[in-house]
């Protein structure tokens, strides 16, 4: 700002602007000050006269009474008592009611209340300390009788320029490394291809021990609820996660969120764009365990998070989806098992709870893969490590009760591997796949065809010798994310 300062112009910032502030302040009561101790040392004065006239009052009344004039009088007050002009003129000025005793007493209350502040005016000139003191206490008067809110707000950066009403909300890509480093990416940083291809480099890993463990879409608006493998939930906004290239590594989520104990992992990642929908979190271990909670029962985020899942001792979190009313529940095991069930047979329960039943698995070996949400109208793509896969129809399994062995989903020959995930499609819907080395490919499900259920399936990623496929996510029709593919 452009200000005048001691009758000179100048640039100044807030900073010096209250610094000018304060030193004119502090003139300001100095100057009031020196004003009140001269106005304090004259009344001062005057009742020292007349202490001394009321001291003597029998012979000060027969001195103005032997006087021929009222300047007589004063000269010999002026003489006698030592006396100055104004005291003298006071003394003379005195009316017969102010002789009383009474009168006396309320004129050295007056006068020693008088010492007193002169005591005071001279030492607030005396020391800066005590006028700053004073300036501090009018800034607190008038706070207090003249407050009004802001009507701006200051509020803590949030990094680089990262809030939420000036950041478009637009589709993305979700990463997790196996040691937990995270990123976010634009859609149409990855390119469609036909099945088959070898896609794009995704992630650059920096030691031969890193490997990608996640891939997921959302919107940079939508609420992340990430769980842990130790059943923990912690909330995260989308454009919180820093974008990044293709190549880069992402940002470690310990330092994006709050109390991560040691060994604790991300394990799952649910996109939630209003809590107050009527669904409900269906929580699933590599154990088979499933678990179901309302999804307004983690509505109020907490920097620290919270406990969505008791968890037995030797078992971890690994899926976490959405679920509502009609839908159903398909576990898919590594060594190629599918078992179907309706969401209803598993009942809600709270956060802490440790949920039932959801599949049998054969052999010490066996591990749930993955846990999809379907309807009997929709598709299945089982993916294997080698990058071959399989899609087939929902109705192609048989529907049973939780806790059962289920059917083949695929067959998992040399050729294929194990399974790595499975994911419910249709026909206009895109997969992203990412293998442990980076490589990153995108297709279309229409260039895949639905086929048999207990079938090795067809290529569907190219990859190099050594890598195998370890994570996938599926891109919706009709959101955000689609709209923006067709443009």
């Amino acid at each position: 700002m452009l200000a005048l300062d001691k009758g000179l112009p100048r640039t100044m910032n807030i900073k010096q602007m209250i610094a000018a502030w304060v030193d004119h302040r502090i003139e300001v009561v100095r100057r009031r000050t020196r004003f009140e101790l001269a106005k304090a040392e004259a009344r001062a004065h005057i009742l020292e006269g007349y202490l001394k006239a009321l001291d003597h009052l029998d012979a000060v009344v027969r001195l103005i009474r032997s006087s021929n004039s009222r300047d007589e009088a004063k000269t010999a007050l002026m003489m006698q008592y030592t006396l100055s002009e104004k005291q003298a003129n006071a003394v003379l000025d005195l009316r017969l009611y102010q002789l009383t005793g009474l009168e006396k007493e309320k004129i050295e209350n007056e006068y020693n209340d008088l010492l007193a502040k002169i005591a005071h005016f001279r030492a607030l000139l005396a020391n800066e300390m005590l006028v700053r003191g004073v300036i501090k206490e009018e800034l607190h008067e008038v706070k207090k009788h003249y407050r009004s809110d802001r009507k701006t707000k200051i509020i803590a950066a949030e990094g680089d320029l990262q809030m939420e009403d000036i950041i478009a909300n637009e589709p993305v890509i979700i990463t997790i490394s196996e040691d937990d480093y995270i990123k976010r990416m634009p859609v149409d940083t990855f390119r469609e291809q036909r099945r088959g291809g070898q896609g794009v480099i995704g992630m650059d890993m920096k030691k031969e021990s890193d490997s990608l463990k996640s891939i997921y879409s959302a919107s940079t608006h939508d609420y992340l609820l990430l769980f842990t493998n130790f059943g923990r939930c912690y909330w995260l906004k989308v454009w919180q996660i820093p974008e990044t290239g293709r190549r880069s590594k992402g940002k470690p989520i310990i330092n994006l969120l709050e109390d991560i104990q040691k060994d604790e992992k991300v394990a799952a990642i649910l996109r939630v764009k209003n809590f107050k929908d009527e669904a409900s979190i269906l929580l699933a271990t590599k154990n088979g365990v499933v678990k179901k909670t309302t999804l307004d029962a983690f509505d109020t985020p907490r920097r620290k998070g919270v406990y969505a899942l008791n968890i037995d001792e030797g078992d971890e979190l690994i899926a976490a989806r959405l679920t509502k009313e009609n839908q159903q529940v398909m576990l898919f095991t590594k060594n190629g098992m599918a078992v179907r069930f309706d969401q209803a047979a598993v009942r809600p329960v709270g956060r802490v709870a440790r949920g039932v039943k959801g599949a049998t698995l054969r052999g010490e070996d066996d591990t749930i893969v993955s846990c999809e949400v379907v309807t009997p109208e929709e598709s299945v793509l089982v993916v294997c490590q080698n990058g071959f896969g399989k899609r087939s129809s929902v109705e192609d399994f048989r529907q049973t009760n939780r806790g059962g062995v289920g059917v083949r989903s695929i067959i998992t020959s040399e050729r294929n591997g194990s399974v790595v995930g499975a994911i419910s499609v249709q026909d206009n819907d895109s997969v992203v796949m990412m293998s442990n080395g980076g490589q990153t490919v995108r297709i279309s499900m229409k260039d895949v065809r639905v086929m048999g259920r207990s079938t090795q399936g067809v290529k569907l990623v190219n990859l190099q010798e050594g890598d195998v496929v370890v994570a996938m996510q599926k891109l919706e029709q009709g959101s955000e994310t689609a709209q923006t593919l067709e443009e």
